[in-house]
């Protein structure tokens, strides 16, 4: 039967009709279905996730535990990162806006800002649940701060044989809490697992800026300079952006603890707020867990490079000006604009610093300025558990810096000097776990991984052999000291009451006439010219020479045969009982190390006036930046590591230089002096008690051997080690000279005229130009 068309139009309608129907109810359901989910999740807030994950932990449900926390961080992020974008945003839109009066009356004009920030934070965080970050319970926001809870995941991670993943979340929390021992036992740990490569362990929590820089610095190595541009100037965007959502994070709720009236409770609030934002520099200053004081100035180092390179020479210098805001001083970088000021090119307002350059040095002067004044007039409650002080979180010492170690010769001002090479590690942690250990137990509360000592004499057995080893090495460095000592009649001569001041001291017997005399020919035909200051002869004075010979030069000089051995023995030698005397005399608890040598001459120049009070080196302290009023913090560009110093003086026959200490820049009040003689050392504290100089040398010639020693066996000085390896090796096999003469003569008559007598100095200075160029050339890329 035949339908008619009008009902079968009627038919697809209604199919039609019913799909869509379907649709919609599908559609609906899911929305449903979704909303429901969004609702639950929300139920759960970021503290409730969190407990719930500790929970989980404790009862050793270890899905449940990385589901959990996993959330719980990433529900912190957002919270946090929307508090942060608030503020931000708040802060430009009362910035932009025109104040209701022409002028500030009564400071209305601030207030009237203040006013529209706190609208527009209403209206904005009107969209946090419950109040946004600072709803959470205190105890759990600080947890947070402090990554715990990748405490726990790491374990969770571990029961789930995510080892990766696992040696990642221990890196995590090792990268802001370095000095925690069971997590560097727990890295240490997961290294000697197959299933891990250390080289994919990430730090979950590093902002953006990490991976650009580092991307940069090794585009750097590579000689890609366009690529070093595009990752540094992306690197420089993301850390200042990094600090501005740091500093903003500071400005959080405050609990004074007291009831201040308006005006001091403004002031007591900045000033917490103001601290916060001060630490904020060194949480950021870390590359993989590597801490590096001039991140944000490194920056521009590359820049003024590789913009160089690519034929930029505006952005080049800009770059070099910008360094400069943040160390003016720095002979490298004032080298470096030397150099370009001399390009044909190059204009004198090309040295122009960058915006934001200017802005970041101007507020960060102005705020120390400004909490200086705060710490000396002011004593205000911090309210905050965690609060460190400004000058205790300035003087932490770094988990691990870059360890460069290169021998420079004498460098033209000509040159341009590139950054330093970057070589990113993995921090190395003194870790008494061995690998390859069968059982390990767990910890839960204390979230420990180590060996099961209970059934394992081996490892009893090992540990009592590491004992022993530790013992019989003491022994044996005590056995080196007495014998370096045993036939010197070494005694102090002046103490703390005689020089009036704490931790220093006068001794005398460290060197006879003869190895003096010995100690000052080296100088006299190995010493460069400005050596350690960019070859400025004069850099202390115009009326005097400074030459210098540090200990990796005398042993590359034993190396090529040029000098002989007993110079580079008894160098070391000397150096040693300086140090092993230091050690006894302040009754140190641990070694001391190296951290540098320098043998040093001061020659007061034929046309230097009568009776001058310039200084051969002006007074100031050995770890920390001695200023005016007084004050010495102890913050780069000072060798910060250094914790004690020494002199060893050569010899007396000249006029002035006497050691002094002093209480001012000026020398004005001379606490004590010193007057040098062969033998006589001085030895102090390398901080601020100890301000030091040394009087202007009006006639003759003064050397001595400079030491400088740290605690801390990382900043330990390389050369230091090389030249004991290298008297090692030449006294067991000859020098490279004398090795090749051997082979010679094998192949040489009996009535060759072959020498083996040493250089004269003149051949030896000849040599040694040979070498600097050498450096020169080595060290400056084309």
């Amino acid at each position: 039967m035949a339908v008619p068309v009008a009902a079968s139009c009627v038919c697809v309608r209604l199919d039609k009709m019913f799909v869509l129907v379907f649709l919609c109810v599908c559609l609906i359901a899911k929305l449903c279905v979704s909303s429901e989910m969004v609702v639950t999740g929300a139920e759960k807030t970021c503290d409730a996730l969190y407990r719930d994950g500790v929970q989980a932990y404790l009862e050793e449900r270890w899905q449940d535990c990385i589901d959990n926390l996993e959330h719980a961080l990433s529900s912190y992020r957002l919270l946090k990162q929307t508090t942060v974008n608030c503020r931000l945003t708040c802060h430009a839109a009362a910035d932009e806006t025109s104040p209701m009066g022409p002028k500030s009356v009564d400071d209305l004009q601030f207030f009237e800002k203040m006013i529209r920030k706190t609208l527009c934070l209403l209206k904005c965080n009107k969209h946090n649940p419950k109040d946004g970050l600072h709803g959470l319970p205190k105890s759990v926001l600080k947890e947070f701060e402090d990554l715990k809870p990748y405490e726990y995941l790491q374990l969770c991670y571990y029961q789930k044989n995510l080892l990766q993943k696992a040696a990642s979340a221990v890196f995590t929390y090792l990268v802001n809490n370095p000095d925690n021992k069971v997590m560097q036992e727990n890295l240490k740990f997961y290294s000697e697992l197959p299933e891990v490569d250390m080289s994919e362990v990430v730090n979950f929590e590093a902002r953006n800026y990490v991976s650009l820089y580092i991307h940069g610095a090794e585009a750097y190595q590579h000689e890609d300079y366009k690529s070093v541009i595009s990752y540094i100037e992306e690197s420089l965007e993301d850390y200042l952006r990094a600090e501005d959502e740091c500093r903003a994070y500071c400005e959080g709720p405050f609990d004074q603890g007291w009831f201040p009236d308006f005006v001091s409770s403004i002031a007591n609030h900045f000033t917490y707020c103001l601290k916060c934002k001060r630490r904020c520099p060194d949480k950021l200053n870390s590359l993989n867990g590597e801490k590096h004081q001039d991140l944000l100035a490194s920056h521009y180092h590359f820049l003024q490079y590789a913009y160089y390179k690519v034929g930029n020479l505006r952005k080049a210098c800009e770059a070099v000006a910008s360094y400069l805001m943040f160390y003016p001083a720095d002979e490298t970088m004032m080298n470096n604009k030397e150099y370009y000021f001399k390009l044909p090119k190059v204009e004198k307002d090309f040295f122009t610093p960058r915006e934001e350059a200017v802005e970041y040095v101007q507020r960060q002067e102005y705020e120390l300025r400004l909490l200086d004044f705060i710490e000396n007039e002011f004593s205000f409650k911090d309210g905050s558990e965690n609060a460190i002080d400004i000058n205790e979180t300035e003087n932490k010492s770094s988990l691990t810096k870059v360890k460069d170690s290169i021998i420079m010769g004498t460098v033209s001002k000509s040159k341009l000097f590139p950054p330093p090479i970057i070589k990113f590690e993995w921090p190395k942690y003194e870790i008494n776990i061995k690998p390859n250990e069968e059982e390990y137990i767990i910890k839960h509360k204390g979230n420990v991984i180590k060996e099961n000592l209970e059934h394992s004499s081996s490892a009893r057995t090992e540990d009592e052999k590491r004992a022993e080893d530790k013992i019989k090495s003491q022994k044996k460095r005590a056995v080196e000291q007495l014998q370096r000592t045993a036939a010197r009649n070494i005694k102090a001569v002046m103490g703390e009451r005689e020089l009036h001041g704490k931790h220093r001291f006068v001794a005398e017997g460290f060197a006879n006439d003869s190895e003096c005399s010995k100690l000052m020919n080296l100088a006299q035909v190995a010493a460069v010219q400005g050596d350690g200051y960019s070859g400025n002869k004069s850099p202390h004075t115009d009326f005097e020479k400074f030459e210098g010979v540090t200990l990796g030069r005398v042993a590359l000089l034993v190396y090529l045969g040029l000098i002989e051995v007993d110079v580079l023995d008894l160098y070391l030698n000397l150096s040693e009982i300086g140090r092993d005397y230091l050690e006894r005399y302040f009754n140190l608890k641990t070694e001391l190390y190296f951290t540098y040598t320098h043998l040093v001459c001061r020659t007061a120049l034929n046309d230097s006036p009568d009776n001058r009070s310039d200084m051969s080196h002006a007074i100031h302290a050995d770890n920390c930046n001695l200023l005016e009023n007084g004050e010495c913090p102890k913050s780069p560009p000072a060798y910060t590591w250094r914790d004690f110093s020494a002199i060893l003086y050569l010899n007396e026959d000249f006029e002035g230089g006497e050691f002094i200490f002093a209480t001012d820049l000026t020398a004005k009040n001379v606490q004590s002096l010193v007057k040098p003689r062969c033998g006589r050392l001085v030895g102090f504290s390398a901080g601020s008690e100890n301000p030091h100089g040394v009087r202007s040398v009006q006639r003759g010639r003064r050397c001595a051997l400079g030491l400088w020693f740290t605690l801390n066996p990382f900043y330990e000085e390389i050369e230091h080690i090389l030249a004991k390896q290298v008297l090692l090796q030449v006294q067991q096999e000859g020098s490279i000279t004398d090795q090749l003469l051997h082979e010679l003569e094998k192949h040489v008559y009996v009535g060759s005229s072959i020498s083996h007598h040493k250089p004269t100095s003149t051949a030896i200075k000849e040599q040694l130009n040979l070498q600097d160029n050498y450096v020169k050339k080595s060290q400056i890329p084309d």
